[in-house]
């Protein structure tokens, strides 16, 4: 079934078929045969902000997580390079290595890395410690770190690796 002659009034050349679909009606005017059209904009509009708010929110999240990645592979060699800091006699040989060191954790908090505060004294947090022994001690109140194992890092209140520490009961 097609329309009248000129039933929509746009004044085309076609005369047949013409309407909300009409090849003359410019892209952007809103047909005449929804009357609801202003709130279909609005919320089109609103669907394309809420996108790009999640995009955004996504790409952020890749950057920590490709962040985080990186960093777990280095995490071996400066526990290593720590390690090695321990048992080196050599006063010269020590001192190369404590530049590595600050070298790396400067890189790090350079990244947001930060190391998870794991020292003597220091109460015992599960959600930023992982206990690996306990025991007694008369001298440290009870659930104190009295020895840290393992160092651990955390990228904006994220975790990348607990402090392994040993508490007291």
């Amino acid at each position: 079934m097609s329309k009248k002659k000129d039933e929509c009034g746009c004044g085309c050349e076609e005369k047949i078929n013409c309407g909300d679909d009409c090849a003359c009606n410019p892209v952007g005017v809103a047909p005449q045969s929804d009357p609801n059209w202003e709130d279909v904009a609005r919320r089109t509009m609103a669907d394309f902000h809420n996108y790009k708010v999640q995009q955004e929110a996504r790409r952020k999240d890749l950057a920590v997580f490709s962040t985080i990645a990186v960093v777990e592979k280095f995490l071996p060699t400066m526990d290593a390079i720590e390690k090695a800091m321990a048992v080196i006699v050599d006063k010269k040989a020590a001192e190369g290595m404590n530049a590595i060191m600050e070298n790396m954790k400067a890189t790090l908090a350079g990244l947001g890395i930060r190391e998870i505060d794991s020292k003597v004294g220091t109460v015992f947090n599960a959600d930023f410690h992982n206990a690996i022994m306990a025991t007694e001690d008369k001298k440290a109140k009870p659930n104190t770190i009295l020895e840290t194992y393992q160092t651990g890092y955390e990228l904006h209140g994220k975790v990348i690796r607990y402090s392994m520490v040993r508490v007291s009961k």
